[in-house]
């Protein structure tokens, strides 16, 4: 155990080494032993201990709470403006050829778009392996053999 793992462990278990966890104790009283680097962390931690200790303990007032509480409810709402809510129509701008696009996506939630995505991707891999496997005279021009259909051949 170094000094740095020791003050880790100073922090984490307290000064009182008896108290620590077996491993980390046999190593730390060694430590001890030999560094006045360690015993100077015990000693600093002790001394903080005993400083925090000394202060008594701050208690709040016995009604604050319930004074919070009535002076949230006798305040005065904060006017509310409306937020807009973003339009899903396309825009009148688009070129034609992207309208379709725009009309498509908004016609769709935003809860949909993962599992439009996901089937449009289904699509395309199943129409690839369609387009990429080579024809061969047994399959009768289909182009089934060697594709995902082949054992309905």
């Amino acid at each position: 155990m170094d000094i740095d793992d020791f003050e880790d462990q100073v922090d984490r278990w307290g000064e009182d080494v008896s108290a620590w966890p077996e491993p980390s104790r046999t190593q730390a009283l060694a430590l001890l032993e030999v560094s006045e680097e360690a015993r100077a962390v015990v000693a600093e931690a002790a001394a903080l201990r005993k400083a925090l200790a000394a202060r008594p303990a701050v208690r709040a007032p016995a009604d604050l709470a319930d004074r919070i509480f009535a002076a949230a409810r006798a305040a005065e709402p904060e006017p509310r403006t409306p937020v807009p809510i973003p339009s899903t129509a396309p825009p009148p701008t688009a070129p034609p050829r992207s309208r379709w696009l725009a009309v498509l996506a908004s016609s769709f939630g935003q809860e949909w778009r993962p599992a439009v995505v996901l089937s449009a991707c289904f699509l395309l891999g199943l129409a690839s392996s369609f387009m990429t496997v080579a024809r061969s005279q047994d399959d009768g021009g289909l182009g089934f053999s060697g594709s995902l259909f082949q054992e309905f051949r």
